[in-house]
């Protein structure tokens, strides 16, 4: 099934993505063994748990301060004057 179609470049054939370095793909197996491998970094992240200093935001956050709550990986809630701007 083709999804894409568009200009080869070096990490693209016209349609398909590939690795230039020539690493091949993982297969399922190995994507689904990944969290539990030991010594992987997934496996390590399991073990450590949540962490103690979460907190949960309010529904709306008032004021003219800023409130800021990492959510996780690159994203952040942006809260202000009872708005939320999820980035």
């Amino acid at each position: 099934m083709k999804n894409y179609a568009g200009p080869v470049s070096d990490h693209f054939d016209g349609e398909r993505f590939f690795d230039p370095d020539g690493v091949p793909p993982k297969s399922l197996g190995d994507l689904l063994r990944w969290p539990v491998r030991p010594g992987s970094a997934a496996a390590g992240v399991a073990r450590m748990g949540a962490s103690p200093h979460a907190d949960t935001p309010p529904a709306r956050f008032a004021g003219d301060k800023v409130r800021l709550s990492f959510v996780g990986h690159a994203s952040w809630l942006i809260q202000t004057a009872g708005l939320n701007n999820p980035d």
